[in-house]
């Protein structure tokens, strides 16, 4: 019990002990044996499922599977065993948790988990139970809980546990070209699922690590990056300081970190410093070697797809299927089939790209509109429906959800749908 309060009391401090000095693992390592096995309750296995589900979700699942060992009746783990097989998209297992879980007082009226619940319900086929949970969810009232949890599902690893391990990385790996991608993250940090600005205290704490481990060359980079980003510097004295630090001038290259890089050509193609062509000219045979020698999507990619975007379709193409094919990326998927002139290759093109990406929302739309088989109907406004899912987190809100849900529910004839799914 007294390590219990120990660490409801000081989890905090020495979260930031650990963590900003780049030992997440240890830290990991005395939240795991806080309390010896031996003396772990149901409820502690819960709260290391629920602390590690972010970054680490194969632990967290260890975890929350120990819970349900020792309460296999209890709704609070069902709901939470439900979400982690959903967040691995295997939905078929979550919708059996889904299903205790919604039987019980505590799940029936639950709003977040009905509506992510109704998604897997779509994904296994079950489009009555689906509509059941989203008008259980009442959208109406709780539209921006909704939202924040559905975006909660496709956010990825949360932006904390992203810098401990990079910070992890960089101290004690000596990993010091992370160093932009770091500071990056810093400029850009997620605060929740709508607001995105500079993490200041983050920041000042990051460059003063840089600045002890990096040489001063590499650190004033890193210091231009912060003012690309802040676009605090008037374009005169940027160009100054992108030209003392050989970033941008007639004869500096390509910066290593595609991050980097990233911050550079995008700030010189807004701020119309540079054109395309001359990127082309100075940079294409580079980026392609980068390009086609790497076994991770990067930047680089990006930067390569923009720059042939405007100089040259035939190549732009050759990207787009290597983003597509060997990245599993639908954005570049949908830049090469929205390029398709022939409606016979289009259509070709459309029926390959949806093995791959069934729920991609344009590519639902697109099959659901050029459809000619009925039988087919249903299936195609579900996949459509379960990609707006996603969608919520691009329109910032879940009225579009609605309405596919309302067209769904119409579609099949569902008992209620005219006197539950009012638009408001």
């Amino acid at each position: 019990m007294k390590k219990r309060r120990f660490i409801n009391r000081f989890l905090p401090k020495v979260w930031k002990n650990y963590g900003d000095t780049g030992r997440i693992d240890e830290l990991n390592e005395l939240l795991k044996n806080a309390v010896d096995e031996q003396d772990k309750t149901a409820t502690d296995y819960f709260v290391l499922g629920n602390m590690f589900f972010g970054g680490y979700p194969e632990l967290s699942v260890h975890f929350m599977k120990k819970a349900e060992q020792l309460l296999p009746d209890n709704p609070a783990i069902h709901f939470e065993r439900a979400i982690q097989e959903h967040a691995r998209d295997n939905c078929v297992d979550a919708v059996k948790y889904y299903d205790r879980f919604f039987e019980s007082d505590f799940g029936a009226t639950h709003a977040t988990a009905r509506a992510r619940g109704a998604e897997c319900y779509l994904k296994t086929g079950r489009y009555s139970d689906a509509i059941d949970s989203w008008i259980a969810a009442d959208h109406g009232d709780n539209h921006i809980s909704i939202e924040k949890a559905i975006f909660s599902m496709y956010e990825g690893e949360p932006y904390f546990s992203l810098r401990l391990k990079l910070l992890n990385k960089i101290i004690k790996g000596n990993e010091t070209d992370l160093f932009p991608e770091l500071i990056s993250m810093d400029l850009n940090w997620r605060r929740d699922w709508w607001n995105i600005d500079v993490n200041e205290k983050h920041l000042v704490s990051d460059m003063t690590l840089a600045s002890k481990m990096l040489s001063d060359d590499e650190y004033q980079k890193l210091v231009v990056m912060t003012h690309l980003e802040k676009l605090d510097k008037s374009k005169e004295d940027m160009l100054q300081l992108l030209d003392e630090s050989n970033l941008w001038n007639e004869s500096s290259s390509l910066p290593k970190s595609d991050v980097l890089m990233y911050h550079l050509i995008f700030y010189l193609s807004k701020q119309g410093i540079v054109k395309t062509d001359e990127l082309l000219s100075r940079f294409e045979s580079e980026l392609r070697e980068r390009v086609f020698n790497e076994n991770e999507h990067s930047k680089n990619l990006d930067i390569l797809a923009f720059i042939y975007s405007e100089t040259d379709e035939d190549k732009l193409r050759e990207i787009d299927r290597l983003g597509w094919k060997k990245y599993h990326l639908p954005n570049y998927a949908l830049s090469l089939l929205l390029a398709e002139k022939d409606e016979a290759k289009f259509e070709a093109l459309l029926n390959e790209m949806a093995q791959d990406f069934p729920y991609e929302p344009q590519i639902a739309l697109l099959r659901l509109s050029r459809n000619k088989d009925k039988n087919k109907e249903t299936e195609l406004m579900a996949n459509m429906v379960i990609g707006e899912y996603k969608n919520v987190q691009n329109r910032f809100n879940s009225y579009q959800l609605k309405d596919y849900m309302y067209s769904l529910a119409k579609q099949i004839k569902h008992r209620v749908y005219t006197d539950n799914l009012n638009r408001d």
